[in-house]
Order: C-alpha cells, then sequence, then structure tokens
C-alpha cells in the first residue's frame, strides 16, 4: 500500500484508491498505520509497504462513468479524500483475507 494524504493500493503498477468502512477503521498517527477491525473483530494495522489481499467490491470511472467530483458526491466520508487521491479505480473494503483463510 502506498500513503500520500490517502490509502492507495498499488495493484501491479495501478493505483486503486481504498474506501474503508467508517466504523470499524482507524488512522493510528503514530505508528502511521490504517487499524482495521474485520467484521470477525480481528484488529490489524497496515502500513506503507505491506502487502494484503482485501475482499469487497470495485468500481471504477470507466464502469460507472463518474466524474471525480460525481464520485466523491456518492460516498458518506467521515475524512473525504483530496480529489487527487480519487484514482480511476476504486475499492470498497469489507473485510480481509488473513493467513487462516488460506
Amino acid at each position: 500500500m502506498l500513503f500520500r494524504s490517502c490509502a492507495l493500493l498499488d495493484e501491479r503498477g495501478e493505483s486503486v484508491l481504498l474506501v474503508w468502512p467508517q466504523l470499524r477503521t482507524t488512522w493510528d498517527s503514530q505508528d502511521r498505520a490504517v487499524v482495521f477491525v474485520s467484521p470477525s473483530g480481528e484488529r490489524v494495522a497496515f502500513q506503507s509497504g505491506d502487502s494484503v489481499t482485501f475482499v469487497g467490491g470495485g468500481s471504477s470511472a470507466e464502469e460507472d462513468g463518474l466524474t471525480v467530483d460525481d464520485f466523491l458526491a456518492s460516498v458518506s466520508w467521515t475524512t473525504e479524500p483530496n480529489r487527487d487521491c480519487v484514482a480511476d479505480v476504486r475499492w470498497f473494503i469489507g473485510d480481509l483475507v488473513t493467513d487462516n483463510d488460506t
């Protein structure tokens, strides 16, 4: 994962905007990590460079035809990302795949 002022996933060289669930995600500024609580209650912290597999669903500008402004307006944000963080592909995180799942 890459962090600027937003969390982007580097998926084989393509930037993907990660949209985290509001009630299960926090930012740990001391460790510079996204802290995610899975639906099963597992708490996991992610830092830049970590490898991770997410479960969820995505969209793209090509699929939905939304402009950056339309996409930003379509989501109820806790903290809206900067416009320049909105990649062509967006992934709404529902859960993560852990070593226990494989």
